[in-house]
């Protein structure tokens, strides 16, 4: 990297990036070298920025315009390449002045996290940071300059190199790259269904009849504790009510379910089945929560009719009631 023009095309892009009216922050290679060393580090190879994704999307014509009356070479990246196509842009390749650079979007998720899918390479990995890493810039001058950098920006240098404080003596030494995350946003071939099954009634096995017609069914079965967050205690232990989902026929696996959020990560379903009656209750949380989540890898929700009759909870209780 040649300071001087890459000095040149960031602030030209500084320039215009600030004209279109998006906020950004210095990242990667080019935030090591201004936290470490206050300059560019010789054997990096491009310039890095960060925007995060709500901002940085609606503006994506005006960034790519200002960029090209500057004289910029521009690229929008969209990653289709590497299977993340869903219509919206991830980032802008840019180039000038002999040297080049990548200004990538982050997109927030469920789970409090930004992810940005790479385009390195062909294999499918994000990188991902913790949401707060992004919730407050702070002003740093950097060749003369004020930049936005990450308040916290020894978290993210530490999630992307060893030992950043460290001056690299060879480009892209071997690192752990804590914030590279394979496969995720890899949609899973999974039917995803979540049950307590305490009391295995009508209503379960035609959730599970309509789920084994879109694949492969896997039941996230609700622990004692995700159970007792909204209703009371389940009559069977988990793993009474486990042998019970594992015997019925068109259940491929079981597993365990603590939270929606933390499962629907883990396994990327590509549809989740749920009967409708959780549009209004206790569970319209849950419902949105899945709503929200499922687009980022490109799953669906699918709703099925509540059974008419048959009630989880009014079944226990008559249960719980009945007399010896």
């Amino acid at each position: 990297m040649n300071e001087e023009n890459a000095k040149k095309l960031l602030f030209s892009v500084a320039d215009a990036l600030d004209e279109a009216g998006l906020p950004f922050c210095l990242g990667a290679g080019t935030l090591l070298g201004a936290i470490r060393e206050d300059r560019f580090i010789p054997i990096d190879r491009d310039i890095d920025l960060l925007a995060r994704a709500e901002e940085f999307e609606p503006l994506v014509p005006t960034i790519k315009n200002t960029l090209l009356k500057r004289g910029l070479s521009v690229e929008v990246i969209d990653h289709r390449h590497a299977g993340y196509w869903d219509g919206r842009a991830y980032g802008i390749k840019f180039s000038g002045y002999d040297e080049h650079g990548d200004l990538e979007a982050f997109t927030k998720m469920p789970g409090n996290v930004r992810y940005n899918p790479t385009h390195l390479s062909k294999d499918p990995f994000c990188i991902v940071f913790d949401a707060n890493d992004f919730s407050t810039w702070v002003s740093r001058h950097f060749y003369g300059r004020a930049f936005n950098v990450p308040f916290v920006a020894h978290r993210i240098l530490a999630s992307l190199y060893d030992e950043w404080q460290v001056p690299d003596t060879r480009y892209n030494q071997p690192c752990l790259h804590r914030a590279y995350k394979p496969n995720f946003l890899t949609k899973q071939d999974i039917v995803y269904a979540a049950m307590c099954l305490d009391v295995l009634h009508p209503g379960h096995l035609n959730i599970i009849e309509h789920a084994s017609k879109l694949g492969k069914v896997w039941v996230g079965l609700l622990s004692d504790d995700a159970i007792s967050l909204y209703k009371k205690p389940p009559l069977l232990d988990y793993q009474a009510r486990y042998q019970i989902a594992l015997a019925i026929e068109s259940v491929s696996c079981v597993v365990r379910q603590e939270t929606y959020l933390a499962s629907l990560l883990e396994h990327k379903p590509a549809y989740v089945v749920h009967g409708d009656d959780w549009k209004e209750g206790g569970q319209e949380v849950s419902r949105q929560l899945v709503l929200d989540l499922l687009p980022h890898w490109g799953g669906e929700l699918i709703e099925i009719p509540y059974t008419p009759g048959y009630s989880s909870s009014s079944l226990k209780e008559q249960i719980r009631n009945a007399k010896p």
